[in-house]
């Protein structure tokens, strides 16, 4: 019963870019800022983790880590192409962030390793991929 399809996939996918092009149409008609931007965009591309891992459980937890890593890549993006307006302080938080995140997740990223490889993925490889 934890494997069953939650969704079909064509449906998570019509859902997931109705609800991008939403979000970015909010932001281009100033009804709500970039922060709010950030998280909607973080949740509704997480959606699209169930077309790989059918656990129910892993839809927070694979939010959580999104939630995590993009922090620098949609908050930050300058429109020009100059340095980023990052601080040091700020790049150690979000790594720290990140750290913290994929210590949480460890579970759901062993099952997408799991999924990629088609067989339990190695001690080697599990180790590997959480020093990365």
């Amino acid at each position: 019963m934890e494997d069953d399809v939650i969704y079909p996939s064509y449906m998570v996918i019509l859902t997931t870019l109705v609800e991008l092009a939403g979000a970015r149409r909010l932001f281009a008609n100033h009804r709500i800022g970039q922060k709010a931007v950030w998280i909607l965009t973080s949740l509704y591309s997480e959606t699209l983790a169930m077309l790989f891992l059918s656990s129910k459980s892993n839809v927070l937890v694979s939010a959580a880590l999104l939630l995590a890593v993009s922090p620098p890549l949609l908050l930050y993006k300058d429109k020009s192409k100059s340095a980023s307006k990052m601080m040091s302080w700020q790049g150690y938080a979000h790594a720290v962030v990140v750290d913290v995140s994929v210590w949480f997740c460890r579970e759901m990223i062993f099952d997408a390793l799991q999924w990629w490889n088609g067989r339990p993925p190695s001690d080697g490889l599990l180790l590997g991929f959480s020093i990365v």
